[in-house]
């Protein structure tokens, strides 16, 4: 996302991660959906290294790796409705959301 809003980030944020509430990637769809053995892993922006600390909750601004929905609405609370999902892939990113999760979907073209 940094080339998508390199000259267009609102005045209140100084990354694009500042646009979103919780980032996580690097999923590995479907696992994600189907076991709940993967925990999250924080992600040093600044090194790019991986923190081996368990993840009990989700800091603004971080980024997060791995994980499992299980893991997920354990941490965040969430109720499957009101999670938006963004992906480029028809079949991982916007069919198994909906089927597995009850996500609403959001596709990147």
């Amino acid at each position: 996302l940094p080339y998508l809003t390199k000259d267009n980030l609102p005045a209140s944020a100084s990354s694009w991660r500042d646009l979103f509430s919780k980032t996580l990637v690097n999923a590995d769809k479907p696992k994600f959906f189907l076991r709940s053995d993967r925990p999250f892993r924080e992600l040093s922006t600044s090194s790019d290294q991986l923190k081996w600390t368990a993840v009990e909750q989700f800091q603004h601004g971080h980024v997060y790796v791995d994980g499992c929905l299980a893991d997920l609405l354990k941490i965040t609370k969430w109720k499957p409705g009101s999670i938006l999902y963004m992906g480029d892939h028809v079949t991982n990113d916007l069919v198994s959301p909906v089927k597995n999760a009850g996500w609403r979907t959001c596709a990147i073209l």
